[in-house]
């Protein structure tokens, strides 16, 4: 009988070493895939754990950072991945009036680190420029504990398939089997890109295409959207948009975060509307920012401004950059044995 306990307590470790567990995560433009060899270990034993991701985005992806935030019931062997730190980087010009709380200026950095003040006078968490007295640049832009088991990639171009190897030590656990869970996760910086065409006609052109039935209409409202994020436009009437005398037109932005992963906040100097003549004015919006609730970010409205040079029916473009920061994440169960 004991030769047989014995015998099954072997197979059992052979059974458990040669084991390999895989979790996929797809997010659409970001396919996060984790694997444990093996997937089963003893108590002060070591798995190999790897987290691949591929960027099936059709856009680059910038400042990609890669790590396993959450270790389970495992620690991390040292020196088992390519941790580094952010390099400090040119700070931004400060031109603007408006100081941030605590008296700092525009383009300096507060007393409590790594806080910088930017140009519309909001402070934002930038260790790559203000340095960290004591512990290490985060790519969040905070000050703390380099993750032993992280990589940072400048960009990660369409089709690229990036590695991340940790080696885990299972710590002791209180009964057996003992599942655990180890989570990984990407955050990366990408932009949406749109381009509106707004068009605008004279109310005395307007009166003679209504009466001779030859005026063509736009809906007032607009969708636009990448894997993560969509932006929806809506006018306050349907196009072309007459100019009439005291009547105001205006335009609501609405952005919603359609992926399955977690969005950030947009700063205000992230979020630009590019446009070939002034028609967009009065934007009310927060000078530092829009921070997401929930899925949605704050809606905010700008009125449209007829040019004095309007001549019966004239078509203006307007071109919306927003660059954001994106996170998406994975965990792989792995089991503990005494």
């Amino acid at each position: 009988m004991k030769n047989l306990i014995i015998a099954l307590l072997l197979f059992s470790i052979v059974l458990v070493s040669g084991c390999t567990n895989t979790n996929t995560y797809t997010s659409e433009g970001v396919v996060i895939n984790m694997e444990a060899t093996p997937s089963g270990v003893l108590e002060n034993s070591n798995t190999l754990v790897y987290v691949d991701v591929d960027n099936k985005d059709i856009k680059t992806m910038n400042r990609v950072f890669i790590d396993i935030y959450d270790y389970g019931n495992f620690e991390a062997v040292k020196d088992s991945s390519g941790s580094i730190k952010l390099e400090k980087t040119v700070p931004e010009e400060g031109t603007g009036e408006r100081k941030c709380s605590g008296g700092t200026s525009p383009g300096q950095c507060n007393a409590e680190e790594p806080l910088y003040c930017d140009s519309k006078g909001c402070s934002w968490n930038r260790c790559d420029i203000c340095g960290c007295s004591s512990g290490d640049c985060l790519s969040t832009g905070d000050c703390g504990k380099l993750n032993p088991c992280s990589k940072f990639l400048t960009d990660m171009d369409v089709g690229d398939v990036q590695t991340l190897e940790c080696q885990l030590k299972a710590k002791l656990v209180p009964y057996t089997p003992y599942q655990t869970k180890v989570s990984a996760r990407v955050r990366y910086e990408t932009n949406l890109s749109v381009v509106q065409t707004i068009d605008m006609m004279t109310e005395s052109w307007y009166q003679s295409h209504e009466l001779a039935g030859t005026l063509q209409r736009r809906p007032k409202s607009y969708s636009y959207n990448d894997k993560n994020l969509q932006l929806d436009l809506e006018f306050s009437d349907e196009m072309p948009i007459i100019k009439r005398s005291g009547k105001e037109s205006f335009v609501t932005f609405k952005l919603r975060n359609i992926g399955n992963g977690f969005i950030f906040g947009i700063r205000s100097a992230d979020l630009k509307i590019i446009q070939n003549q002034e028609i967009l004015k009065s934007c009310k919006i927060d000078s530092c920012g829009l921070i997401p609730i929930g899925k949605d970010f704050p809606a905010f409205t700008c009125e449209l401004s007829f040019p004095e040079n309007i001549n019966y029916l004239n078509n203006y473009i307007i071109i919306i950059n927003i660059k954001y920061a994106y996170e998406v994440r994975e965990e792989i169960p792995i089991e503990i044995i005494r």
